[in-house]
């Protein structure tokens, strides 16, 4: 399962804005942008030893892409995040467009010591994908309220996830659960609690639903309808996004996400391929100048020398 909001999002959200009247700022247009290493648009984010970092291992749709890892502990986890500044992108329910494409490596099993591997490959562990989360921001009776909608395959499909290719992802259609404070999760019955480590069971299932799901108060989850009645996040505007490798696997992973996507009616707020700076290549023409004048310039050199030998021995 994808882990809590990030330290660097607690921090930034409560200097942003508070949320109670703001509205977001009308979105123009934004051209695709091509993060680099450094550039502080995104920034990665990682807990013992996963990483996040975007290399040319696999390119997609370039030269680049985000490479994603973590080791068989339990708490390894990375992402690569992206925050919307001093004004959110949208509302939750605004969203028309949200994708991202990935790659899972196809590893072996190396940690058979782990609590609960003698049981494994189960079905999440096989499902594991890149993970996608929707940072958020709303108006609670005490103030701000960060929390996150969080993407994994296992809760919309459970197969056996496609391994070595990359896949696009339209994300709209497809199941997220809900984490406040990176502590508390939102299980089926509406009420919030810290599930098991492992897979919960039926009395702690998640609580599932689209964006705009979330946004309405129209759950997948058949038992959430009596119990959910009138709970939703209209109010909830979205101040990042982040894409990476969530904790709780129990084994090596190694996988890849590009090519970014979200956007609010119909205007797009993030648009990102991964990539990496491009080495300027001379002009033939430029080579054959550069070319011709060191040779000039050594010409030059060497005659200068002979003559100052010449002078020299008269």
């Amino acid at each position: 399962m994808a882990v809590s909001l990030t330290l660097g999002l607690r921090k930034l959200l409560p200097g942003l804005i508070a949320v109670a009247g703001v509205s977001a700022a009308p979105l123009s247009g934004q051209t695709k942008v091509f993060p680099y290493p450094g550039d502080p648009s995104w920034s990665p984010s990682t807990v013992q030893n996963g990483s996040a970092v975007i290399t040319g291992a696999n390119p997609r749709h370039g030269n680049g892409s985000l490479a994603l890892s973590s080791g068989g502990d339990l708490f390894d986890w990375a992402f690569y995040q992206h925050f919307s500044g001093a004004t959110p992108w949208g509302r939750l329910g605004d969203i028309t467009h949200l994708s991202f494409e990935w790659y899972r490596t196809q590893l072996p099993y190396t940690q058979p010591s782990q609590p609960y591997y003698p049981t494994w490959p189960d079905a999440p562990w096989l499902a594991q994908t890149p993970v996608l989360r929707l940072l958020l921001g709303q108006q609670g009776p005490n103030g701000l309220v960060m929390s996150e909608l969080v993407w994994e395959k296992w809760y919309t499909d459970g197969s056996p996830t496609t391994f070595n290719t990359w896949v696009e992802e339209d994300l709209l259609p497809q199941n997220f659960w809900y984490n406040i404070g990176g502590t508390m999760y939102s299980v089926s019955d509406c009420s919030f609690n810290n599930p098991p480590s492992v897979t919960p069971p039926p009395a702690w299932e998640l609580l599932l639903g689209t964006p705009l799901g979330w946004a309405t108060g129209n759950f997948t989850n058949a038992s959430a309808s009596p119990a959910c009645d009138g709970f939703n996040l209209s109010d909830a505007f979205v101040f990042g996004i982040s894409v990476g490798v969530g904790s709780n696997w129990p084994d090596d992973y190694k996988g890849y996400a590009d090519f970014v996507h979200l956007a609010f009616n119909d205007q797009d707020a993030v648009f990102a391929n991964f990539e990496l700076p491009e080495t300027p290549i001379p002009e033939p023409g430029s080579v054959i100048l550069l070319g011709t004048g060191l040779a000039g310039m050594a010409g030059f050199a060497f005659a200068r020398k002979r003559k100052k030998g010449l002078r020299t021995e008269s």
